[in-house]
């Protein structure tokens, strides 16, 4: 996905989405399901200079149903933090 910010907010927006998504996996039962919009409520921290959010995985309301005995691992490496 992408992330739109500008540069003053990038530190504080990046350190509120990490925050965002361990909360995120925290919250989610184990085997349970990862829901789109909590993905995008995650990634759309507009208090810590957000300015807007694509999703591009998974697909536009997609939910996500984690096997049994499983946890979600998320991995921020793909989300790109475009300047604006």
């Amino acid at each position: 996905g992408q992330v739109f910010v500008t540069a003053q907010a990038l530190a504080a927006a990046q350190a509120a989405i990490s925050a965002a998504f361990l909360l995120l996996a925290t919250e989610t039962d184990i085997g349970g399901v990862v829901y789109w919009s909590s993905i995008v409520d995650a990634l759309d921290q507009r208090s810590a200079g957000v300015r807007e959010v694509f999703v591009t995985t998974p697909a536009l309301n997609t939910d996500t149903d984690l096997p049994a005995n499983t946890i979600p691992l998320f991995d921020l490496s793909g989300v790109s933090y475009v300047l604006v």
